[in-house]
C-alpha cells in the first residue's frame, strides 16, 4: 500500500495550532545523530474502523505537549548552521478534513495509487525547514460512513521512529487516563558514546559522508528519478510461512554455526530475492537501520526521545551461482546487525561532531549515495504498531514512512496479529513483478 494521506480526494475543514500554554523554555541542543535527520519530515498513517473524536485529540494533546514541549517548537539555526530546536509553545498543526471515501474505498485507493515520488519533493536534506514550519503536523480525515485516518508527519531531527512511537503511547495512555513514563530530551544522554575519540577520522562502518552542494543537487535529480517510477507493494509473512522458509533452508543448506533470528532470516530472504529479481547482475549491499535503543552496551533509557540508531551494511555478490545459502546469509546479516556496537558508533558520532560545525558538506547517509546499489531495510518489528489506540480501538492498518528512491523495506508487525510480519517494500515495477511471481511459487511450495 502507497503512503498516501486522502489529500486529494478530501476536502480540509479546519485547521488550528494545538499549544502546550507553557511559553518560551529556551532551546534544546541537538546531537550529531539529529543532525543528519535535520531537514527531514517522515509522514505515517493511522486508519482506525471508528470514526476518531478531533476534539478529544486536541484537548489531549495539549495535555500532553505539557511533557514533549519540544514537539510545539520550531527549528532553529545557529551561526555555524547547527540546528537545534526553539521551544516556544508555537504549537501543532491540526487539520481536519472529510473524504468521500469509505474505509474500504480508502484502503483500495491507496493500494492502487502511484504518488511514490510525493514524498522526495521534500526528503532532507533537499529542503531546508523555515523557522516557522511545525514540527509536529497531524491531519485527520474523517471517512464517510464512519472510520478515521489519522496522518503525521514530524520533523525528523527532533526523534526518530522510536522517539515517536513513545509519543504516539502516550498519547494513547493520556486519552486513556493512564501514567507514562516522563520523557527525556537531554542529548547528553548519548554523550558518554563519543568519550575517549578524537572525532579525527570515522570508525570503517561510518554511514555518513560528506558531500558538498553540487554532488547533492545530481543526487537529488537521480533520487526523484528512481522515486517517481519506484513502486511500494506490502507482502505478509505469517509466522507459518516463516517457518516454512527455515525448513525449506536448513534442508538445502549447512546447519547454522552461530544463531540467528527469525527477523534475521526474513531480513536475509529479503535481500537474497531482491538481488534475484534485478534486471542486471550487479552487487547490491544491505543497509540495516538498527535502533541503539534495545542494544546491548548503550544503556539507553526507555524514555529517551531522540535519533537513536545507526547503520551497518554489509554486500552481497548477486550471479546466482555466488550467492550463498540462506542460512549463511542469515548469519550474515546477524554479523552486520552486531556490528552496531557502543565503540563503532561513538566513533562515527565523534567525527560528525567534529566535522559537522562550519562544514562546508552536509552529511548525509551512505545509503543515500548508491539508491540504486543498496536495499536499505527499517526494521519496525517492535514498535507498538497496532497498539496506538486514540479512544476507537487499536488502528486496523499502519502505514510507515515513505522515502525517495527504490529498494527501500520496512518491516512491521502484522496487521492480522497472526505473529508474523507485513514487509513494505518499494522497487522498480519489473523488479517488483519478479519479486510477487518468486514470493508466490514460494508460499505455493510451503
Amino acid at each position: 500500500m502507497a503512503v498516501a494521506e486522502p489529500t486529494t480526494m478530501a476536502v480540509a475543514s479546519a485547521s488550528s495550532l494545538v499549544c502546550a500554554g507553557t511559553g518560551n523554555d529556551g532551546v534544546l541542543g541537538l546531537g550529531p545523530l539529529d543532525w543528519i535527520n535535520a531537514c527531514d519530515y517522515p509522514s505515517q498513517l493511522f486508519v482506525y474502523e471508528g470514526s476518531l473524536d478531533a476534539g478529544v485529540l486536541k484537548r489531549s494533546l495539549a495535555r500532553l505537549l505539557q511533557d514533549f514541549r519540544p514537539f510545539a517548537g520550531r527549528c532553529a539555526l545557529a551561526a555555524d548552521g547547527i540546528p537545534s530546536i526553539a521551544v516556544n509553545d508555537a504549537g501543532v498543526r491540526f487539520t481536519e478534513q472529510h473524504s468521500p471515501l469509505t474505509l474500504t474505498e480508502f484502503l483500495r485507493e491507496c493500494g492502487s495509487s502511484a504518488g511514490a515520488g510525493e514524498y522526495a519533493d521534500r526528503i532532507a536534506p533537499f529542503k531546508s525547514a523555515s523557522s516557522d514550519s511545525p514540527l509536529l503536523a497531524i491531519r485527520l480525515t474523517q471517512l464517510r460512513g464512519g472510520g478515521s485516518v489519522l496522518g503525521v508527519t514530524h520533523f525528523h531531527g527532533i526523534c526518530d521512529g522510536g522517539g515517536m512511537f513513545q509519543f504516539f503511547t502516550a498519547w494513547s495512555r493520556t486519552i486513556q487516563g493512564a501514567p507514562y513514563p516522563s520523557p527525556l530530551f537531554d542529548r547528553a544522554t548519548l554523550e558518554p558514546l563519543q568519550q575517549s575519540h578524537s572525532g579525527v577520522a570515522p570508525s570503517e562502518h561510518d554511514s555518513f559522508p560528506g558531500i558538498n552542494l553540487l554532488e547533492l543537487m545530481q543526487l537529488f535529480t537521480r533520487v526523484k528519478g528512481l522515486a517517481d517510477r519506484s513502486r511500494r507493494r506490502v507482502i505478509h509473512f505469517s509466522a507459518a510461512a516463516l517457518g516454512a522458509i527455515r525448513r525449506h533452508a536448513l534442508q538445502q543448506g549447512k546447519r547454522p554455526s552461530k544463531w540467528f533470528s527469525a527477523q534475521d532470516l526474513l531480513v536475509a530472504h529479503l535481500w537474497r530475492e531482491v538481488a534475484l529479481a534485478q534486471t542486471e547482475c550487479d552487487e547490491i549491499a544491505l543497509a540495516y537501520i538498527l535502533d541503539l535503543r534495545q542494544r546491548h552496551g548503550f544503556e539507553l533509557p526507555e524514555a529517551y526521545i531522540g535519533n537513536a540508531h545507526s547503520i551497518r551494511s554489509g554486500r552481497l555478490t548477486t550471479p546466482e551461482s555466488q550467492l550463498p545459502d540462506l542460512i549463511e546469509l542469515a548469519q550474515r546479516v546477524r554479523e552486520i546487525s552486531d556490528n552496531a556496537e557502543p565503540r563503532s558508533v561513538g566513533q562515527d558520532m565523534a567525527y560528525l561532531a567534529r566535522c559537522m560545525p562550519g562544514s562546508n558538506k552536509l552529511h548525509i547517509t551512505e545509503t543515500a549515495l548508491r539508491p540504486t546499489e543498496t536495499l536499505t531495510v527499517n526494521n519496525l518489528s517492535s514498535l507498538p504498531c497496532y497498539d496506538i489506540d486514540l479512544g476507537v480501538g487499536a488502528p486496523v492498518w499502519y502505514v510507515p514512512p515513505e522515502y525517495p528512491g527504490c529498494r527501500i523495506v520496512h518491516i512491521v508487525p502484522s496487521a492480522r496479529r497472526d505473529g508474523g510480519f507485513d514487509v513494505h517494500i518499494k522497487l522498480d515495477p519489473q523488479e517488483m513483478d519478479r519479486l510477487q511471481r518468486r514470493h508466490d511459487a514460494l508460499l505455493a511450495q510451503a
